[in-house]
């Protein structure tokens, strides 16, 4: 009769080492591959718009990626806070008589036992998982949201950099035309060195922009999952003025929606909730188990059923309770300081939009034009003998200046404009998960 008990134990021990194993490849890792495989045939479109470098961040970038792999380990853990405690099983031979231990004499016993959550323990760790499952998710949003902010100024920077080469390039036309000017009054040698001085300027500006757009280009491929992108494939243009901007109400309802506020206030629930489950611990589980006993020397099987409950006297999870508060207060005031935070960079944004719109518009559309003009006059004045050299390189100079002012501020006005349009979410949609 020995023989139920050792195939239960048996059972136990081959249930433990027969499940199969995880997969070793999540669908996550899977789709990270295609995902950048679809990244790489974007990057060889031309030219590189702005929505194009936007999705292949978001196909790409190692950030994102890794954010989404960590919603997916929440989801992993929110499914396991709902599984109850796995039963135990447990045999032996008792009273075995030492002068004949192959007699059949003593006694089998069997006995099965189950953990029973008590307090609500389950509950409030699936509603806390529940809870972080989505706050990974505002995570991984926030982490995209200042990703592809991340991509918009990169791609600024470099297509400033491609504008700035073109720029570099009529000026140095504007230079030779004054060399030949001088050539053809037959201008003394210092004059005529003075100007191939400028013309090397002019060379060596280009040569810093062709640079400058090389390492542009490095940043903003790091951005979008290290995929090259090629010196001038960009295109687009910067901005050329101001744009309709949100009222104060709509300022204020784009700094609730921010991801990162919506992070931080999850991130509080998450702490409450993990308030409830500490407090749940401490009530004790407790196990009920069944018996199975078989007695060869009186011939006979008997049976039985228990319950045994920790008393806790000692443990009543009291630190973890109290760190749980700590934490949830520290939650809290991120929430205030993230809004403060929020509201304070959308409002520097939109006031220095609008200064930066002013400059770009007076030195584009007034400085500009007098700057040619004046440098166009002064050229006009040096080739017919009336006008000295000094004159047209100042004008010259006056002339590059003004360009690089008028060049720059549009630069500036579209990087204000970029943090706007990230409050706005202009990103549209991530990837399907």
């Amino acid at each position: 009769m020995h023989r139920p008990a050792a195939a239960l134990a048996a059972l136990a021990i081959a249930a433990a080492g027969c499940l199969p194993p995880p997969p070793t490849t999540t669908y996550a890792a899977l789709r990270a591959d295609e995902d950048y495989a679809a990244a790489s045939e974007l990057a060889s479109q031309r030219p590189l718009d702005l929505e194009t470098l936007w999705r292949m961040a978001d196909l790409a970038n190692h950030e994102l990626v890794a954010a989404r792999f960590e919603r997916e380990a929440v989801r992993g853990d929110w499914r396991q806070a709902r599984l109850w405690p796995n039963p135990s099983a447990s045999a032996m031979r008792d009273k075995v008589p030492l002068d004949n231990l192959d007699g059949g004499d003593g006694e089998i016993v069997a006995t099965l036992g189950q953990p029973v959550p008590l307090g609500g323990r389950i509950g409030a760790a699936t509603r806390l998982e529940q809870a972080r499952h989505q706050l990974a998710a505002a995570r991984a949003e926030a982490v995209r949201r200042r990703v592809l902010l991340a991509v918009h100024q990169a791609y600024l920077d470099l297509l400033h950099e491609q504008k700035r080469q073109p720029l570099f390039e009529s000026l140095l036309e504007r230079a030779d035309e004054l060399a030949a000017a001088a050539g053809e009054r037959g201008a003394p040698e210092d004059e005529v060195a003075r100007i191939s001085v400028e013309v090397g300027e002019f060379e060596l500006d280009i040569t810093r922009a062709v640079a400058s757009q090389v390492f542009a280009g490095i940043k903003l491929a790091e951005l979008v999952g290290e995929l090259p992108i090629e010196t001038g494939a960009l295109g687009g243009e910067l901005s050329d003025g101001i744009r309709a901007r949100p009222e104060f109400l709509a300022a204020e309802r784009q700094v609730a929606l921010h991801p990162e506020l919506a992070a931080a206030a999850l991130e509080l629930d998450a702490a409450e909730r993990e308030v409830e489950l500490r407090r749940q611990e401490a009530v004790p589980d407790a196990t009920v188990f069944a018996l199975l006993r078989r007695d060869d020397t009186m011939d006979e099987t008997t049976g039985g059923v228990g319950v045994s409950v920790p008393i806790p006297i000692f443990d009543r999870n009291q630190g973890r309770i109290e760190a749980a508060r700590t934490r949830a207060e520290a939650a809290a005031h991120r929430v205030s300081g993230a809004k403060t935070r929020l509201r304070r960079e959308l409002e520097q944004a939109v006031l220095l939009e609008t200064e930066l719109d002013t400059l770009a518009w007076d030195y584009g559309s007034r400085l500009l034009p007098e700057a040619a003009a004046a440098r166009a006059s002064a050229f006009d004045r040096y080739r017919a003998g009336t006008g000295t050299l000094n004159d047209a390189l100042d004008t010259l100079q006056r002339e590059r200046e003004v360009a690089e002012a008028a060049l720059r501020y549009r630069y500036e006005l579209s990087v204000q404009q970029a943090i706007i349009d990230a409050f706005a979410d202009r990103y549209g949609p991530p990837p399907e998960p």
